[in-house]
């Protein structure tokens, strides 16, 4: 089974609403000059997130977080495209100190229902592992076989 190792959970999120994606973070180009601002939809999206994690923290090292989004609606979508987002609000709200405590990231799609129950789960784990090469080598090892 992939990515087994010990894991304990930490907390469990849910963000109501659309997660911006990595293509609507940033506003560029006109009067801005070359600046990055985020976007009226990235700015909700954090202010959701603190409102959610408010003086939850996470500052163990080596983070396991699963993504499970439950999109407004069937149009296809990429899933690594969320990621950033909802990291960077987690970051924004002081959840954790940096993303790089993460070492490991899992995102996968909900059944999409309505638009009124669009959100994402996200669940956060810590794990005595740092880096994952014989998981590397036992799915290279399952896959050749």
């Amino acid at each position: 089974m992939p990515c087994s190792f010990f894991n304990t959970m930490l907390h469990a999120f849910y963000f109501p609403g659309v997660v911006p994606s990595v293509n609507n973070l940033y506003m560029t180009g006109g009067k801005l000059a070359g600046r990055k601002v985020l976007t009226k939809q990235q700015r909700a999206f954090r202010a959701a997130v603190a409102s959610v994690v408010k003086t939850k923290r996470a500052t163990l090292q080596n983070l396991v977080v699963k993504i499970y989004y439950r999109p407004p609606d069937k149009r296809r979508r990429d899933v690594d495209n969320y990621i950033k987002a909802i990291f960077d609000a987690l970051t924004a709200a002081g959840y954790w100190i940096d993303d790089a405590q993460v070492v490991n990231v899992r995102s996968c799609f909900l059944e999409s229902k309505k638009r009124a129950d669009a959100g994402v789960y996200v669940l956060v784990e810590s794990t005595d592992r740092k880096t994952f090469d014989d998981e590397l080598d036992n799915e290279l090892s399952r896959a050749n076989k």
